[in-house]
């Protein structure tokens, strides 16, 4: 299977997670989900969902944590839920919220699902709701094609290094890079 392929064979895998296995519906009894990164650009080519939660109107960042991480913990296919309450404050490029990672073993893949949730309020959204807008505008089947290539060429033990495919994104979009090294270079030169 070519990488184009697989990337979309991923996100009909990441759909049938998310909506088939109920993961939305719990994320839902929480707040509003939001997703974001290469699921919601369709440019996948690992098992990584990225999302954000806005909790429910008089929930407290805390409570919808606690809340979720639970929901997550019952659920029997869930492998390890891990919380950080201030993850951002030492990494600047996270989001301010609250940070979950949640590993579920996936069927097809030698790699389980890995969810990034971010529980967070209305203005990161509103500021990734701007970024993935910006994205989308200037994504074109030739740029989808250059990008899909370029973060599989990066995989390494199973998955993209981390916030790399921003990096991607960045060269391909905003600097016209267009090979796979020449990608792979500004990446490097500038991985977190």
């Amino acid at each position: 299977m070519n990488p184009i392929e697989k990337s979309r064979q991923i996100k009909i895998e990441a759909d049938r997670l998310l909506k088939d296995e109920g993961i939305e519906a719990l994320m839902l009894e929480h707040g509003e989900v939001i997703y974001t990164g290469s699921y919601a650009l369709d440019l996948m080519v690992w098992t990584d969902i990225d999302l954000y939660v806005i909790p429910k109107l008089g929930i407290t960042w805390d409570e919808c944590a606690a809340q979720l991480a639970a929901g997550f913990l019952r659920r029997p296919d869930v492998d390890r839920v891990k919380v950080e309450k201030s993850f951002w404050k030492t990494r600047p490029d996270l989001p301010k919220g609250i940070g979950f990672g949640v590993k579920i073993p996936g069927p097809n893949h030698a790699l389980p699902w890995k969810l990034d949730i971010w529980i967070v309020d209305d203005e990161v959204r509103s500021q990734n709701r701007v970024l993935m807008d910006a994205i989308r505008s200037k994504l074109t089947p030739k740029s989808r094609e250059i990008i899909i290539l370029a973060k599989t060429a990066l995989i390494t033990n199973g998955r993209t290094p981390s916030m790399s495919g921003v990096l991607v994104y960045e060269a391909v979009l905003y600097k016209g890079l267009t090979t796979t090294d020449e990608i792979i270079n500004y990446v490097l030169s500038r991985s977190l």
